[in-house]
This record gives C-alpha cells, sequence and structure tokens, in this order.
C-alpha cells in the first residue's frame, strides 16, 4: 500500500460504480433512440404524399434520401448540441447550488473528451435509428399515392362519377 492505494477495495468499487453508470447510460440513450425511431417514422408517415409526388417529379431514391436525412440531420445536431450545453452547464450549476452541502469543494472544468464522447454517441445512436424509418420511406413507391387515394375514397364521388358519364 501506498498514498495513490490506501483502500483497493475503493477503487475498484469506484470502477465498478463507472461501468454501471456506462452500461445504464447506453440503455437509456437505446431507449431514447427508440423514441427518436417512432418519431422519424411518424413525421415520414405524415410525408406520405410528399414523397411519391417528388419521385413523379423526377427525384430518384436516393434524393429523396437525402433530403430526409438533411432535415433529420439538423435536428439531430441542434439536439446534440442542447445536450452537449446542458452537460457541460449542469455540473458548475449543480456545484453552485450544493457549493456548502459538499465535503470539498470540486474543481470546475470542462472536460472536452467526455462531451465528445456522448456527442459521438448521440449521433451514432442517431444514425443506427434514423436509417431504417428512412429506408422505407425512400423506397416508397409512386403507386401509393394514387392506391391510397382510392383506398380512403378521395376519388371522385357516385353523383359526380354519373354526371361525368351522362355527360360523355
Amino acid at each position: 500500500r501506498d498514498r495513490d492505494r490506501a483502500a483497493p477495495g475503493a477503487s475498484r468499487f469506484f470502477d465498478r460504480m463507472g461501468q454501471f453508470l456506462t452500461l445504464t447510460g447506453l440503455a437509456a440513450l437505446i431507449i431514447a433512440g427508440i423514441g427518436v425511431s417512432n418519431g422519424v417514422s411518424s413525421y415520414l408517415r405524415r410525408k406520405r404524399e410528399g414523397i411519391p409526388t417528388l419521385k413523379m417529379m423526377g427525384a430518384d431514391s436516393g434524393d429523396i434520401g437525402r433530403v430526409y436525412l438533411v432535415q433529420i440531420g439538423m435536428v439531430t445536431f441542434a439536439a446534440i448540441l442542447a445536450g452537449l450545453v446542458v452537460g457541460a452547464l449542469l455540473p458548475p450549476l449543480a456545484i453552485a447550488l450544493a457549493g456548502n452541502l459538499l465535503p470539498v469543494r470540486p474543481d470546475l472544468a470542462l472536460h472536452p473528451l467526455p462531451l465528445a464522447v456522448s456527442a459521438a454517441y448521440g449521433l451514432l445512436m442517431a444514425l443506427i435509428f434514423v436509417l431504417p424509418p428512412l429506408s422505407r420511406a425512400r423506397l416508397l413507391p409512386v403507386a401509393t399515392l394514387f392506391r391510397q387515394d382510392v383506398a380512403e375514397g378521395r376519388g371522385l364521388d357516385r353523383p359526380t362519377l354519373l354526371a361525368i358519364a351522362i355527360a360523355a
């Protein structure tokens, strides 16, 4: 034993606590990713009429994928930036609020490596959970637009069709 390893059980405890917190954070990130995937699916479902229209206007599946990936990417980067700001500002705020309650006053420092790792995890999870609904929307056939109109009954009603048939 020396002054750096006065209690080996404590260092083992802190290592395991760090692993537990990392696992908990990754589980929360996966759960949030499922929510992001559902949100993107809902957003693309609302754009269901626009995608075949873009294809009819000459856009190919790659163009459509890039358009929606850029839109979703901008929201993703805004969310990551907001998370980084909160992650950087929350510790000093907590120290300021609990300053006298802590037995030792922690030093305030900005730690760029954990923030960069957090941003990378956020970007990776966003890509993993955004690509499946985006690829489904990208492959939406043009005929879907017409099929949907017929299935929802948005075509001409019976009296109008009768009037057109009589006029013809």
